[in-house]
C-alpha cells in the first residue's frame, strides 16, 4: 500500500496495480508507466507517496543523478503543488516540480505558479498505420531503407519470442553488445550504464503480461529487437529498440513490421517516449513524423 505524504516507500513490483490505477485515468505518459518506471529504476531510488488523492513520486534523474519530485493527478492540484514545492525547498531537492502532465497543468492555470514547457521530456506519439504502410513522400526514405534491408537480407524475418526463454535472452544480450559497440565506434550518445540493466529488469518483471518482444533474424542470427507494451485506449508503449546497425535499414524494417503487428492488437497510437535532449535521438524521432506530443511541464512558485 502506498503511504500518505510525507511518508514515502520504495517502489516495488507489488505497487504495479495501484500505480496503474492512477496512470490509467490519464493520458499514457511514459514517465508514469509502471513498466518504464520499474525498468529504469536500476539504482532503486524511486519512492512513492500519496497526497490529496494524487500519486507523488521522488525520483533521481538517470542522466544528471539529481533528485526531483513530481505528482500525477488533478485532485486539489494547487494545494498539492504548493505543498510539494515547499517540501522540495526544505529538503534542498530543487525549486520546481518536474514531469507535470497536461491534465495537471490545466488545473494550475491562473494561479500563483510559473509553468514552463519541458520540451526534452515530451512523449512522441506516432500513428501505427502511417508507420506500417510508410506511404507518401514523408516516409519515402524510411520505405527505401526498409526495402534495402530486405534486398540485402532476403532471409530476414520478424519473430515474436518468449521473453522468458533463456536462449532468447542470451541472443538479446548479443544484440545489445553489438549496439553498444556501434555507438562507441561512431561516438554517438547513448546510456550504456543503465541500458542492459533496465532491459533485464523489464523482462524479468512483466507484471501485467502485456509486453511484446519482437525479434529480427537474418538466417539464425538475431540482429535487432523491439520491446513494446499494449496499453488501454488503443495505445502501445515502446520501451526498447536495439539493433546491429551494420545491417543497413534494420531499424526501419523493425518499426514498420512492429507497427503492423500492433495494428492487429487494435493499437492506433504508439508512444516512443522522450528524447531527453539527445540531438541524434530528437532528429530520428522527428523524422518519423509524430502525430502529436504528450507535453510535460515544470512548475515553480512565481
Amino acid at each position: 500500500m502506498i503511504p500518505k505524504f510525507p511518508k514515502f516507500k520504495s517502489i516495488s513490483v507489488e505497487d504495479s496495480n495501484e500505480i496503474r490505477r492512477f496512470s490509467n485515468r490519464f493520458q499514457p505518459y511514459s514517465f508514469f508507466n509502471f513498466s518504464s518506471l520499474w525498468a529504469w529504476n536500476t539504482e532503486k531510488k524511486c519512492k512513492i507517496s500519496k497526497l490529496n488523492g494524487n500519486l507523488v513520486m521522488f525520483y533521481t534523474d538517470f542522466i544528471t543523478s539529481k533528485p526531483f519530485v513530481t505528482f500525477l493527478g488533478t485532485n486539489k492540484a494547487k494545494e498539492t503543488a504548493a505543498e510539494l514545492i515547499e517540501f522540495i525547498k526544505k529538503s534542498k531537492t530543487g525549486a520546481a516540480l518536474r514531469f507535470i502532465t497536461e491534465e495537471t497543468k490545466t488545473c494550475l492555470l491562473h494561479s500563483d505558479f510559473h509553468i514552463k514547457e519541458d520540451r526534452d521530456n515530451f512523449d512522441y506519439i506516432f500513428s501505427t498505420s502511417k508507420l506500417a504502410l510508410s506511404e507518401g513522400p514523408d516516409f519515402k526514405q524510411k520505405r527505401q531503407h526498409a526495402n534495402r534491408f530486405l534486398r540485402e537480407n532476403p532471409d530476414a524475418r520478424l519473430v515474436h519470442e518468449d521473453m522468458h526463454d533463456l536462449a532468447v535472452r542470451k541472443k538479446l544480450t548479443g544484440v545489445i553488445r553489438q549496439w553498444e559497440k556501434n555507438k562507441i565506434d561512431t561516438k554517438k550518445q547513448c546510456n550504456l550504464k543503465h541500458e542492459q540493466a533496465a532491459i533485464n529488469r523489464l523482462l524479468k518483471n512483466d507484471t501485467n503480461r502485456k509486453l511484446i518482444l519482437s525479434c529480427v533474424y537474418v538466417d539464425e542470427t538475431m540482429v535487432g529487437f523491439s520491446i513494446d507494451e499494449i496499453l488501454l485506449s488503443g495505445y502501445a508503449m515502446a520501451h526498447f529498440i536495439k539493433a546491429d546497425y551494420s545491417y543497413r535499414g534494420v531499424s526501419e524494417y523493425i518499426n514498420e513490421k512492429v507497427a503492423a503487428h500492433l495494428i492487429t492488437h487494435g493499437i492506433e497510437l504508439w508512444n516512443w517516449q522522450q528524447d531527453l535532449n539527445f540531438d541524434g535521438l530528437r532528429k530520428l524521432k522527428m523524422s518519423y513524423r509524430p502525430v502529436h506530443f504528450l507535453k510535460t511541464y515544470t512548475i515553480s512558485k512565481k
